[in-house]
């Protein structure tokens, strides 16, 4: 047996250097900046990323203190690294950090605490984990867009400013003139050169500049564009003169256009939008400004537009939009699969601890349980011996009669009888307790093997039994075994017997919720109950159904019940990863499927499917 113990341990230690390697590598390789510091900030593990955004590369920083590797790091942050140290999770979306040079950097950052899995410091703080990514691109491009949409405001007011000054200043001119008309050729050149001047101004601009008349009825007729709009429609300005814009581009795109046009006209004042348009099936965003023209007679008879081509604009918009989903989504998956690694990792130190339980109980209780059988037979001898006694020797000595009476001899000849059957009876149990450690201690095998599935809840719910069992103001939870005939099932039985375990322990959690605001005459009359169902779906599936006639969850619920980190717990009763990390041994790992059944006030049911044989 020492030899057995020495290798097991050797095996173990092996098991978890690998993991530590593999840990360090995945560390290391990370594509996401990440880094790892004791509880006096040096540096345990860091991500290339994190050595190559702050120029660490051949620095040679691990076991360096970080405070002397960046001497001039500003206190605020020592104060976040000390209350990450005592527990708290500090992160930022966005923040400006200035170099010595006066540079600016932009970090998205969090810092979160570390803690011993395993050892005499089990659940201890053992330093910090910083995760950062440098968004100076994303945030110099948003910073660039916001000035270029600034720019192209800028130069839209101005373009609009000057066409309508140089406007106004020709019908000034025309008017003056045409009032003090002496030299009827003078004021033809000057109406010429204006109109010159105007027209070099509406086709060498490039932004396009279209024209519509508002009709009494309330219709909208294009009078003209400019070059710039010819070549974005596809129309010479010649053919589209009087025409709307449904006769132009169609039903959708002219619809559009007209609701725009007569937003401007009910707000008898200039508005600019941005807006997609589709001209010879080629989409393009514009950003246009509507100017009306009011006549003087009061009527807005015209419309003049300006647009401008943001398409680019706009792609790199969507382009930083996608990013930052994109690296929401990295860093959910991260901290998904970091979850999920010191999940696995408790759960593989947990299923040793159990095995070497259940194996240090199981010698001393076959060693009573063998003796029960003995002195079970000896007794018999020695009652046997005593009642000759007492048929030969009715009539004892005196001090014997005087013990007999002392020790109530009559009573313990019929109690000792009993008392060997409750210790046999307790045997019994052990043995079954141990049986069921051993089943559920499966959680560290990593191969598929044929298992009983009925003998797994059986070993859930034997370790569950405490919880089930009555309490001073209500009765025990019933359980219901509606159990089918199962063939052995291929699959991972620990990890399988964690789903049991994960599902189970929510019911329970659910029904002594609602136990606690019932009376004890409503527990009894509706006692609280869950039903276990297995079958056989079809030729290759076997379906677990386990039912409980809880409180429900609510509809709005149901949807997020699989998500990492998500929880209805209190603080500190729940990690939000138990049913997520049930979803993924279900549908990922036996490629099978896990769905939740529920009616608020109704009660729940969750039922596995998985298939009979695992296909690699």
């Amino acid at each position: 047996m020492p030899m057995q113990s020495t290798q097991l341990g050797l095996e173990s230690n092996s098991i978890e250097t690998d993991q530590a390697t593999l840990l360090r590598v995945f560390v290391e390789q990370s594509p996401a900046s990440i880094a790892m510091f004791d509880r006096n900030m040096r540096y345990l593990v860091a991500s290339r990323r994190w050595l190559e955004d702050y120029d660490l590369v051949d620095r040679d920083a691990i076991g360096q203190s970080h405070y002397d590797l960046f001497p001039d790091l500003p206190l605020h942050w020592k104060a976040i690294h000390q209350r990450c140290l005592a527990g708290a999770i500090e992160r930022s979306e966005e923040e400006a950090i200035t170099h010595a040079d006066s540079s600016i950097d932009w970090l998205k950052w969090e810092v979160r605490p570390w803690y011993y899995p395993t050892g005499a410091q089990t659940g201890t703080i053992g330093g910090i984990m910083i995760f950062a990514d440098l968004i100076t691109q994303q945030k110099e491009r948003a910073l660039a867009l916001q000035r270029i949409n600034a720019e192209l405001e800028a130069s839209i007011k101005a373009r609009n400013a000057e066409l309508e000054l140089t406007v106004e200043q020709l019908q000034q001119e025309i008017w003056e003139r045409h009032a003090a008309l002496r030299d009827r050729r003078e004021a033809e050149a000057q109406l010429q050169q204006q109109e010159q001047l105007l027209r070099s101004i509406y086709d060498g601009v490039s932004c396009s500049i279209f024209v519509v008349n508002v009709l009494e009825n309330g219709e909208f007729h294009y009078a003209s564009h400019n070059h710039t709009s010819e070549q974005l429609t596809g129309y010479p300005s010649a053919d589209v003169a009087g025409k709307t814009a449904t006769e132009l581009f169609g039903v959708a795109e002219g619809v559009a256009i007209d609701q725009f046009l007569s937003r401007c006209v009910g707000a008898r004042t200039a508005i600019t939008e941005a807006e997609t348009l589709t001209f010879d099936g080629k989409s393009t965003w514009v950003m246009t400004t509507l100017n009306p023209l009011i006549n003087a007679e009061g009527r807005l008879h015209r419309i003049v537009g300006t647009s401008f081509n943001i398409t680019d604009l706009k792609q790199a918009e969507a382009q930083l939009k996608q990013q930052a989903v994109d690296l929401a989504h990295a860093l959910q998956e991260l901290k998904r699969t970091q979850t999920q690694m010191v999940q696995s990792e408790k759960m593989s130190s947990l299923g040793q601890l159990v095995a070497g339980v259940a194996h240090e109980i199981n010698n001393p209780v076959n060693f009573i349980y063998g003796n029960l059988l003995h002195a079970n037979k000896y007794l018999q001898d020695l009652l046997s011996l005593l009642a000759l006694y007492q048929q030969y020797y009715p009539n004892p000595h005196a001090a014997i009669q005087s013990e007999i009476e002392a020790i109530d001899l009559e009573f313990l000849l019929a109690d000792l009888p009993k008392l060997l059957v409750s210790m046999k009876v307790g045997a019994d149990r052990i043995q079954k307790i141990v049986a069921s450690l051993r089943s559920f201690s499966r959680l560290d095998e990593a191969e598929v093997k044929g298992v009983d599935i009925h003998e797994g809840i059986d070993s859930t719910l034997m370790i569950l039994h405490n919880r089930l069992k009555s309490k001073s103001d209500y009765p025990a939870i019933q359980i219901v075994k509606d159990y089918g005939t199962l063939p052995k099932i291929e699959c991972y039985a620990g990890q399988l017997n964690q789903v049991f375990m994960n599902i189970l322990s929510n019911a329970i959690d659910a029904l002594d919720e609602q136990n606690q605001q019932r009376s004890l005459a409503e527990v009894s009359a509706h006692p609280s109950v869950i039903t276990i169902q297995t079958r056989v779906v079809g030729a290759d599936f076997v379906a677990i159904q386990i039912t409980d006639n809880g409180p429900g969850i609510p509809d709005a619920l149901q949807t997020r019940l699989f998500e990492p980190f998500f929880t209805t717990k209190a603080v500190g009763k729940g990690t939000g990863m138990g049913m997520s990390i049930s979803h993924q041994v279900i549908t990922e790992r036996h490629k099978g499927r896990l769905t939740c059944l529920s009616s608020f006030g109704q009660g729940a049911t969750f039922v596995i499917e998985i298939p009979m044989r695992q296909t690699t």
